[in-house]
């Protein structure tokens, strides 16, 4: 250091302080990367499929208000407007159903909505194949008996599996959302060390 002149040492000192500034901006700009990353899989991940999952949700109950109009109703032509309309929620609880395997996350996400569209399958395919024929033959208190014993247990198992798998997508999110943050914190640092 006693060798170098005095431009020598300017010269030392704007380089090192580039440098730093340099490193700054390179923490910065991969916190700025990931905490995009992290937004855009909140937003395109976890945000869509539970926007998926409640509109399945939504569709299922809807049915569910469907097969008990059904069996309130006398009205031929009303009871043949309610099957119309139980074909359209099961079509559209499908779709919803398929749209989201473009969504899955993991396995885990993988077998539960697996799980929740054989749960939907299985309640829809109970009511089309034992409930409905009794109410369309009048026969309301066999019919009644299968709503209570099978369909209602089978209904709130469908119910607890949406809820899971809604509450599992809420965790993914505040999972990468603590992720995005715990970088953010650690570019922070980063920044006031250099």
């Amino acid at each position: 250091m006693k060798n170098l002149t005095i431009a020598h040492r300017i010269l030392l000192m704007i380089g090192t302080s580039v440098l730093a500034l340099l490193l700054i901006g390179l923490v910065g700009l991969s916190v700025g990367s990931s905490g995009a990353s992290s937004i855009k899989k909140i937003n395109d991940g976890s945000l869509a499929s539970l926007q998926t999952l409640g509109d399945a949700r939504q569709v299922f109950m809807d049915a569910r208000v469907n097969m008990y109009v059904y069996f309130l109703n006398s009205d031929d032509a009303e009871m043949a407007a309610i099957e119309k309309r139980l074909e359209i929620n099961a079509t559209e609880i499908a779709k919803l159903l398929k749209h989201y395997e473009s969504l899955i996350a993991n396995d885990e996400d993988k077998k539960m909505l697996e799980s929740d569209a054989s749960n939907v399958k299985t309640y829809l395919e109970l009511f089309n194949s034992q409930v409905l024929p009794k109410l369309r033959k009048y026969e309301n208190e066999y019919a009644r008996d299968l709503m209570v014993t099978q369909l209602a247990p089978l209904g709130i198992k469908t119910l607890q599996g949406f809820n899971e798998h809604m509450a599992f997508n809420t965790k993914l999110a505040t999972e990468t959302t603590r992720q995005s943050l715990s970088r953010a914190e650690q570019g922070k640092m980063s920044s006031l060390l250099v």
